[in-house]
């Protein structure tokens, strides 16, 4: 059984649109190192002076999830399970929105050793206006999971202190803060090894502190990791699987 790992992001990527016009961003793959069932996840938040409308899912990928933050903001999350090709690949990051001067933070994640068909469990949001940020709790139904947090927040606030949900098993953040002046995100990490024969794991919620109390929303789950010699990346074993949604709405 393999957990399933972080291994790199592409740059981050921000855009802001001036009166009554819209910018779209691309957001990149990682330039290297991307294997065939390797887990791609895009995590893009937007804002606009009025409201978003929707969040335009990126070519190739699917939805995992998108949620709304107050009237002005959004972040949405989607996939693509990788053919092994996509290497400093530009995804655009669009939407439609109402009122002046939408804004797009994004970046894109690269993972290993997750399922290729219905590689989440124990999705959950939680969103407030304060100077914490929390994380909602995650319970697996079985070892080896590395649990994710989707965090955006409005106004360019920043982390304070470590710079990561607190407790453990420790939280990390791989690739950085992604910010512009009026909206930010960062994806952090957990691992959930477990220890055998237990048939689950459970990440309480965790908090962090950021700069000014600002609105902010955070979406966590687990991925689960390859269990089975069917489940093998097409780099070790020839046969392809259905790619079923994952999707957690």
């Amino acid at each position: 059984m393999a957990i399933p790992t972080f291994v790199s992001s592409g740059a981050t990527a921000t855009a802001g649109g001036v009166t009554s016009t819209y910018t779209s961003v691309d957001v990149l793959a990682p330039a290297a190192n991307i294997l065939p069932d390797d887990l791609l996840i895009i995590l893009h938040s937007a804002r606009a002076g009025t409201s978003v409308n929707t969040l335009v899912v990126p070519s190739s990928f699917s939805a995992l999830s998108s949620s709304g933050l107050g009237t002005t903001g959004a972040h949405q999350l989607s996939y693509l399970i990788a053919g092994g090709t996509e290497e400093s690949t530009p995804y655009a990051l669009d939407g439609t929105f109402t009122g002046a001067s939408p804004v797009h933070c994004g970046r894109l994640y690269q993972f290993r050793n997750t399922l290729k068909a219905s590689f989440t469990e124990g999705a959950a949001t939680a969103t407030a206006t304060s100077l914490t940020v929390s994380s909602s709790s995650v319970t697996t139904a079985g070892i080896d999971r590395l649990a994710l947090c989707a965090i955006t927040y409005l106004n360019g606030s920043a982390p304070t202190g470590t710079g990561v949900l607190s407790g453990t098993p420790a939280w990390s953040d791989p690739a950085g803060v992604n910010r512009h002046t009026t909206i930010s995100n960062q994806l952090q990490t957990c691992p959930l090894p477990g220890t055998p024969p237990n048939t689950g794991v459970t990440r309480a919620a965790a908090t962090m502190g950021i700069a000014t109390s600002v609105l902010w929303r955070t979406t966590t789950f687990a991925l689960i990791g390859i269990t089975t010699a069917s489940n093998i990346p097409n780099t070790y074993r020839s046969e392809r699987q259905s790619i079923k949604r994952a999707s957690f709405y």
